[in-house]
Parts: structure tokens; C-alpha cells; sequence
């Protein structure tokens, strides 16, 4: 019996898992589009936001590779 809870606790993780990857991707797309309006106008502004998009990406990736891990 114990292991299917522990099966199930995990399969319950994993779906929390995928969704929140599925809003880090939302997340980055949105923030690429603000990205693109500052880079011509503000290049500090558009510095900043490429370094939040690039730990948007490392925390997609940490969280894919947590998925992937069995």
C-alpha cells in the first residue's frame, strides 16, 4: 500500500512540476516581448531584463531536469 501512495504523491508532483515549467515558458515569452520594446530605447533597462530572462531559463531547466529524474 505504501507504495502506491508513494507513486501517486509522485505522479501528483510532477503534474505541479510540468505546470509550473508551462508558466516559467509564459513568463519568458512575455518578458521577451517587454525585452524587445526596451532594447532600442533603454540598454540598462533591456541589460536587466536579459539577465531576468536568462534566470527564467535556468529555473525552466532545473525544473525539466527535476521531471526528468525518476
Amino acid at each position: 500500500m505504501a507504495k502506491v501512495r508513494e507513486f501517486t504523491a509522485g505522479a501528483e508532483e510532477n503534474k505541479k512540476l510540468a505546470e509550473i515549467r508551462r508558466q516559467l515558458e509564459n513568463l519568458k515569452d512575455q518578458l521577451a516581448e517587454v525585452l524587445e520594446e526596451y532594447e532600442d530605447r533603454d540598454q540598462e533597462k533591456a541589460d536587466i531584463l536579459t539577465e531576468a530572462l536568462d534566470a527564467l531559463e535556468d529555473a525552466g531547466e532545473a525544473v525539466e531536469e527535476a521531471l526528468e529524474e525518476k
